[in-house]
This record gives C-alpha cells, structure tokens and sequence, in this order.
C-alpha cells in the first residue's frame, strides 16, 4: 500500500479501484461535507472550553479505567436485569454525565436524545426527551409544532436533569424495528435516537455541518459508554453499545419531527449483557497494541492482505 500525504488520509484505492467508481455515494458525500472555508461568527455559539472536568465525572472515577475497561455489548439479557429495574438515581447520574459529556464543540448542542425507556425503576415506560443546549419549552416550538405530544416533566427527576416525557407505552417493539430490527434496542434498560439540527443549520453553515453533528453524537455515545462502566457495579453488569444500523426516515415518522429540518443520525442502548464468550476474550485492555507497537501503522493493509 502506497504511502499516504498524511497520517489518516484517505485511502486513493479501494479493492484496485479509485474510491469514486468503488464507493460512488461514499465519495460523493466526503467530497460534499468537506469544510472548504471558515465558519461564520454564527458557528461559534459553544462558549469557551472549560479547564476542569464536570462534577459529575470527577465522581466517576478514573477515566483512564473507565476507558481502558469500556467494551460494546453484544447482546442484552432482561432475565439480568434487577427485578424493578436500573435503579432511578443511577439512570440519573448516567443522564447527567450525558448532558456534561467530557468532549467540548464550539458549537451550542445540536443533537437531541431520545429515549426508549424499557426497565428504569420509578419511571413509567415511554418515550422521553433529554432537552440538550435549549428549553425543553423551546425545543417544544421546534421538535413538535404541533403539539402531538404529553411534553410532561417527570416527577422525581432531579432539577438538573431536564427530562421530558412525550408519550407513556411499551416501545420495546418500536425501538427494536427502529434500530433494524435488533433487538439490542429492546432488550435493554433503555435505547436512544440521537436526533440533529439539520437542514436549516446546513443552510446557515453549509454542508460540512452534516459531519459535525455525527461527531457531536458519536460523542454522546462515548460518554454513554463511559457512563455505564461508571455505574456498572452497583447495578450489576452494565454494558452499553452504539447502533449504526438504523432506520432514520421510519424513526423521524415515528417521532413525528419535521424532517429534514430534524434527522435522525445515530442510536445507543444501555443494558446488561448476555456475554458472547467466542468475542469476549476478557484480555487485557489494547492487550494487541503490543503487536503493532514497531510497526507503521501507515503500512498496514485493514484488509489483511
């Protein structure tokens, strides 16, 4: 394999062919999103970085454990799960640490979670909004006009966790077909859509705006990851994973949102794992680096040829 311009750059043959004739739409849309000049004054709405860790993950422990130790879920089992549940305070704290996620954007958060509440103790199964960056009352004028949902605070959540139920009702079949028909999405304490400012914003900043959002809620996700390693032992075996297999136009109908002003861009859930013992080696973390440490990370083929 011929050696890159830069450390990361995109591969120029795919399988001995251009990735324009190998990957046609890939190519198109990585040639459409890429930022070609500077963001306006209007992008940089985020506030400055901040210097110190969030409250809430200085409680977590240590963050070097947390992601050394992070893995993704295979598959959930129910029959694992504490009989009335994720306990409340702990579904709280996992909120609170999404709603501070470590990572910082110069933009304000652009991204909504929804969530497909299954087994949290305390709280009526449904579908729930974690207001982000916004007003639950604001977002309320812009996620649903015309107020086709309950928009009820929740009693007992905590005053800094502003959550939003829309709609009482088992989700579990709604989650699981929204998210391809996995049923990791309805197996678990709770599922996630990850829902994104879109059209409107890349009028306003233009298309390279569509990666920025997959990165905030890639983020998002990260920090749900981290969330339940945090958590996992006083709630048993906690695993989260990422979906990226989804269907977006279903779950935006579902949701009734106005698409393509809304766009429906990532899916999480959280839950305790039926361990596949043929993939979960329990190894060291990155026990494999070691393999690779005097090796050009430039020079070797993912394909394994």
């Amino acid at each position: 394999m011929p050696d890159p311009v830069v450390h990361g750059a995109p591969v120029d043959v795919y399988y001995g062919k251009s990735e324009e004739n190998a990957r046609p739409i890939i190519s198109a849309a990585r040639s459409a999103s890429r930022r070609s000049e500077q963001p306006t004054n209007a992008f940089w709405s985020g506030g400055p970085p901040t210097r110190d860790l969030p409250p809430t993950w200085v409680e977590a422990g240590s963050l070097r454990h947390l992601i050394h130790t992070r893995r993704s879920a295979q598959n959930y089992s129910p029959d694992k799960a504490p009989k009335a549940g994720l306990p409340g305070h702990l579904f709280y704290d996992i909120l609170r640490r999404v709603l501070n996620q470590p990572a910082w954007f110069p933009w304000r958060p652009a991204v909504q979670p929804f969530l497909f509440v299954h087994r949290i103790a305390g709280l009526e199964r449904g579908l729930y909004l974690l207001c982000r960056g916004r007003s639950c009352d604001e977002l309320r004028r812009d996620v649903d006009p015309t107020r086709q949902f309950l928009w009820q605070q929740v009693p007992g959540a905590p005053l800094d966790v502003p959550l939003v139920l829309l709609r009482t009702g088992d989700f579990r079949e709604e989650a699981r077909l929204g998210s391809c028909v996995q049923d990791i999405a309805s197996d678990s304490a709770f599922a996630v859509a990850f829902l994104a400012e879109h059209l409107p914003a890349m009028k306003l900043h233009g298309a390279w705006w569509y990666r920025r959002v997959h990165w905030e809620a890639c983020a998002l996700g990260g920090a749900l990851y981290l969330a339940a390693g945090a958590a996992k032992e006083e709630a048993g075996m906690l695993q989260s994973t990422g979906i990226g297999c989804f269907f977006a136009p279903w779950v935006q109908a579902l949701l009734k949102v106005d698409a393509p002003n809304w766009a429906d861009v990532y899916h999480f859930t959280l839950g305790w794992p039926d361990e596949d013992r043929r993939v979960d080696v329990k190894q060291p973390p990155y026990h494999h680096v070691d393999e690779m440490r005097n090796r050009n990370r430039d020079h070797v083929d993912s394909r394994g040829q």
